[in-house]
């Protein structure tokens, strides 16, 4: 049975949490090395941070995520907040304008990899290592805020699908960028 979760607090899991099709919504999550996420088909919307400054930290690979073709959406519109954390199928950031939603590798340094679909709605999205990989199998869409245009200039190996830009800033890696196709209808492109 699916039945909603909603923790205004911070999320810790050692054990197993299981999402099933529930709607989920968690002020932060951290997964623990021998914890397991197997996440909701539907919505994990992550809307803090811990104390620690980490709305989503799921940092080694003993930290196991399973995405069940689900969508994590990360909406803190306070300060600045990190997330550490890879293999979502669709990712959305959807924070604040004026504050940074900043990526932090896994300490094995396989970069950020969505399965599907990775959307920014809004906010400012950078990478705390410049030399990041990234790699987005499905659409990367830029609605709004800024990415990569903020702090280190990226500089790691960046892969997406196909690319809309409708809106907002996008600083592109310095390093090796692949697209399998790219479209601006808006934004700017840099």
């Amino acid at each position: 049975t699916d039945y909603a979760l909603t923790v205004t607090g911070d999320v810790s899991v050692t054990g197993t949490l299981t999402g099933n099709a529930s709607a989920i919504s968690l002020g932060s999550l951290q997964i623990n090395s021998g914890g397991t996420y197997n996440a909701t088909s539907g919505t994990t919307t992550i809307t803090s941070r811990t104390g620690g400054g980490y709305s989503w930290y799921a940092p080694t690979t003993g930290s196991i995520f399973n995405h069940n073709n689900g969508t994590v959406k990360l909406t803190y519109t306070g300060n600045e907040t990190f997330w550490q954390g890879t293999g979502f199928y669709n990712l959305e950031i959807a924070g604040s304008t004026h504050y940074e939603h900043r990526y932090d590798d896994l300490t094995d340094g396989s970069g950020l990899i969505v399965y599907n679909n990775f959307t920014i709605t809004e906010g400012r999205v950078r990478f705390n290592q410049a030399g990041d990989s990234v790699t987005v199998h499905g659409l990367t869409k830029m609605v709004g805020g800024q990415y990569c245009n903020t702090g280190t200039a990226p500089s790691g190996t960046h892969n997406y699908g196909n690319v809309v830009i409708e809106g907002g800033t996008w600083k592109l890696t310095s390093g090796t960028c692949n697209m399998s196709g790219i479209r601006k209808l808006g934004g700017t492109l840099s």
